[in-house]
C-alpha cells in the first residue's frame, strides 16, 4: 500500500479511476507516521471526495439553476461569462436565493459522499462549519504544494494568494468557474 500511495502523491493528483483507492491509501497512510501532515491528508481525501461528487454536483446544477440563473443574468444585462461576486448586494434577490439553494444542495451532496468512503467527521463539518471545511482544505494544500511540489517555495497558506484579479466592474466578474457558488 505505501508503495502505490507513493506514486499516487508523487504524481497527484491521481487518475479519476484510482481515487477510491487513493481514498483508502490516505486513510491507512495517515495513521502511521510519515512525511505527510494531517492538514495534507485531509487535502488529499477532501480534493479526491470533490473531484468524485462533480458529476453529481454538476447533474444538478444544470437540471435545476443553470437556466433559471442564465435568465436572471441575461435579464439584468450582464454579459455572457459575467456574474455577480458572491457578496455583492446589488445582484437580485432571486438570483442570490437560488445560489444560495445550490450552496446548500451542493453541500448535501459533498456531506454525503465524504460520508460513503467513511469520512463521517468530514461529511459533518461541511454541514456545520463550511468555512472550517475550506480553511483546512487549503492549509493542506498550501502545506502539501509548499513542501513537496516546490521546494524552493515555502509558504504559509495565510501567505498565498491564490485569488485571480479582475479588471471587471465592481461588483461583477467573469470567471466562469467561480460563480460565487461555492
Amino acid at each position: 500500500m505505501e508503495e502505490v500511495f507513493g506514486r499516487m502523491t508523487r504524481d497527484f493528483p491521481p487518475e479519476y479511476g484510482d481515487l477510491p483507492e487513493f481514498i483508502k491509501c490516505c486513510r491507512t497512510m495517515s495513521e502511521a507516521e510519515g512525511e505527510y501532515s494531517e492538514d495534507e491528508f485531509f487535502y488529499f481525501v477532501a480534493t479526491s471526495v470533490e473531484t468524485l461528487a462533480e458529476d453529481k454536483i454538476d447533474e444538478l446544477f444544470e437540471s435545476k439553476y443553470s437556466g433559471p440563473l442564465e435568465e436572471i443574468r441575461v435579464k439584468e444585462g450582464l454579459e455572457e461569462n459575467q456574474y455577480w461576486k458572491a457578496d455583492d448586494s446589488s445582484a437580485p434577490d432571486e438570483y442570490r436565493r437560488l445560489l444560495d439553494e445550490f450552496r446548500e444542495a451542493k453541500r448535501e451532496i459533498l456531506s454525503k459522499s465524504f460520508q460513503e468512503f467513511g469520512e463521517n467527521q468530514t461529511g459533518t463539518l461541511i454541514e456545520e462549519d463550511y468555512d472550517e471545511y475550506r480553511r483546512r482544505k487549503e492549509n493542506g494544500k498550501a502545506a502539501f504544494y509548499s513542501r513537496h511540489k516546490f521546494e524552493a517555495v515555502r509558504m504559509e497558506a495565510s501567505e498565498m494568494d491564490l485569488s485571480l484579479s479582475s479588471d471587471e466592474p465592481d461588483g461583477v466578474h467573469s470567471d466562469v468557474e467561480n460563480q460565487g457558488i461555492d
